[in-house]
């Protein structure tokens, strides 16, 4: 809690109730309006700033504040002048009004605040420094500064002039020849953006099947480090896991963003310290710049970006045809304690790992996360694009394969969209290059259904294919 407030002459009746003396107000007029103003931030953005405009029928030579907001989400850290007509009227004083009083209350989400924009000369009061009426052109009086949390999710912030906080009760008014004018009030708003994304594309899936899931990334902030944790039903979906730690995120984005280097510390949970009947978790936890010599690596900003990829086996069940199960993330899960040791016979639990994104300044924010979805789908009609020629393996084989049947007389593919690469509803050229840049270039992946078997979203001519040809086991 930042505390400033000495006195509020902006509303003479606020600082006089001290003294006992009470001064004459005036109506509302029409013109007499203060009114917050409409801004936006990210997560974890600092000084975001909210503007007070008013329209006055007479000149304002001071004025107070009583705001309330959402103490959860955001911080407020002061007022400024800069760019205001406040600042131009006080030139002399350094573009800064005499009387500056404020009361800042961010466990309460409240401020109380007094501004005088000078005291001399006196008498008489009309020749003090004064913004003079403008009854139809809006004054920028000043700029309420917010923090925004740093795991704030998208929404609406309403920032609220709330008359009688404070103690003594502080009004919303302005201060003109020791009269204090009540204006009219509108509230103002901050929208929150999160231009961190953690989510999954849509999956389909076949029982007794594989499915490799890949966890995708959109940004805005270089990242240096994350937690990611999931969970999902495990009477359905089968965890395999990596032989290393490389192997989760080989040949993601992840990976070519921190050639030649690589993640520095990496820790995998895959033990609840309550289990859960029917629920299998993970957490991976990662920062990439760990040990000496730091070399600062991180993913630069991007969207669609891979991170990690998880590979399941999907339960043999034909009951589970037509269900949809998903991958959570999983944010209340605490990972098992490390075992007893003769210096700590009874560890504590970890907290839970909630997702997070460290950035390039370690700031730790919380990402949207978004469940991956997989539909469970019949035997039929199912393949993997990118496998024309149906053995079951995306390589190099299927783009000599697909090259043959355009350029030499080959045998078409197996399953006609499965050679559809690019998913554009042709078969040219493009295929066989998508298929080559993804494997040696760090291209895109083929598009949905890969890498896993599931059926086509997209319209095109293509005949459906059929499962027990090969192209999708």
């Amino acid at each position: 809690m930042t505390t400033k407030r000495r006195g509020l002459l902006a509303t003479l009746a606020a600082i006089c109730c001290t003294c006992g003396i009470t001064l004459p107000t005036t109506s509302v007029l029409v013109a007499d309006v203060f009114r917050l103003g409409t801004t936006s931030g990210n997560a974890g953005s600092i000084g975001v700033e909210l503007p007070l405009t008013a329209t006055h029928d007479v000149a304002i030579q001071g004025f107070s504040l009583s705001v309330s907001f959402n103490s959860t989400l955001l911080s407020m850290t002061g007022l400024s002048f800069v760019g205001t007509e406040t600042e131009t009227v006080t030139s002399a004083s350094g573009g800064v009004p005499e009387y500056v009083g404020v009361t800042i209350d961010n466990g309460a989400g409240t401020m109380v605040a007094g501004v005088i924009f000078g005291f001399s000369p006196v008498p008489p009061l009309s020749q003090l420094p004064q913004i003079p009426a403008s009854p139809t052109t809006e004054s920028l009086l000043a700029k309420l500064l917010f923090d925004i949390a740093p795991g704030a999710l998208p929404t609406d912030l309403p920032i609220v002039l709330d008359d009688g906080l404070g103690n003594p009760a502080v009004d919303n008014v302005y201060s003109n020849d020791g009269f204090s004018h009540v204006p009219a009030l509108v509230d103002g708003l901050i929208t929150v953006n999160n231009l961190h994304r953690f989510y999954f594309n849509p999956m389909q899936v076949v029982p007794g099947g594989s499915l490799g899931a890949t966890m995708l990334y959109d940004h805005e902030d270089p990242m240096a480090g994350f937690v990611i944790s999931l969970s999902w039903e495990s009477g359905k979906l089968l965890m395999q896991m990596p032989v290393t730690n490389e192997g989760w995120w080989a040949g993601t984005t992840l990976q070519s963003s921190l050639n030649p280097d690589t993640i520095e510390f990496f820790d995998v949970k895959t033990q609840p310290a309550f289990p859960q009947p029917g629920v299998g978790y993970l957490a991976l936890i990662a920062q990439f710049d760990f040990l000496p010599p730091f070399h600062g690596q991180t993913v630069p900003v991007g969207d669609v970006q891979s991170l990690v990829r998880l590979n399941f086996n999907v339960a043999n069940n034909p009951g589970l045809i037509g269900q949809t199960t998903h991958i959570h993330f999983e944010n209340t899960i605490s990972p098992a304690p490390p075992p007893p040791t003769p210096g700590n016979p009874n560890p504590a639990i970890p907290p839970p790992t909630a997702n997070l994104v460290v950035t390039n300044i370690a700031a730790g924010i919380t990402p949207v996360q978004e469940d991956g979805v997989v539909q469970i789908l019949d035997l039929m009609n199912t393949f993997v694009r990118g496998n024309p020629n149906g053995d079951s393996a995306v390589n190099l084989a299927d783009a000599i394969y697909m090259l043959q049947f355009l350029f030499s007389s080959g045998s078409p593919p197996i399953c006609m969209d499965a050679g559809d690469i690019n998913d554009d509803g042709l078969h040219d050229i493009s295929d066989a290059i998508s298929v080559i840049g993804y494997l040696f270039t760090d291209g895109p992946e083929p598009r949905h259904p890969f890498p896993g078997c599931g059926v086509d979203f997209s319209p095109d001519s293509f005949p459906a294919c059929s499962t027990g040809l090969g192209n999708c086991p």
